[in-house]
């Protein structure tokens, strides 16, 4: 993880999605991935990440490393985000965050 990105308003983000063990969430603007460890480390749930950036897979890396089968990333536009988790196989999910 960027040991120099510092996550604004993650704890009030985590406050608001609450969440929860067992549950789906989508980081729709994955970056460093401050967002998608804030939510992995507060429960044992799935997180599928956005960014068109490739060049993240490297903070995914080791997102996936510390939280194995539970972080996917997902590289493309979130406005995609139906058809992105639809080919997933998911068809709902209990958060979104989008910053």
């Amino acid at each position: 993880m960027n040991k120099l990105h510092t996550s604004v308003l993650l704890k009030e983000m985590l406050s608001l999605l609450s969440p929860q063990d067992n549950k789906v969430y989508v980081d729709a603007t994955f970056g460093a991935g401050g967002y998608s460890k804030g939510i992995l480390e507060s429960a044992d749930c799935k997180v599928y990440a956005i960014d068109r950036d490739e060049t993240v897979t490297e903070f995914y890396d080791d997102l996936n490393v510390s939280y194995p089968n539970r972080a996917n990333l997902l590289i493309d536009k979130f406005s995609n985000i139906k058809k992105l988790l639809n080919n997933e196989g998911i068809v709902g999910v209990d958060g979104v965050v989008l910053t």
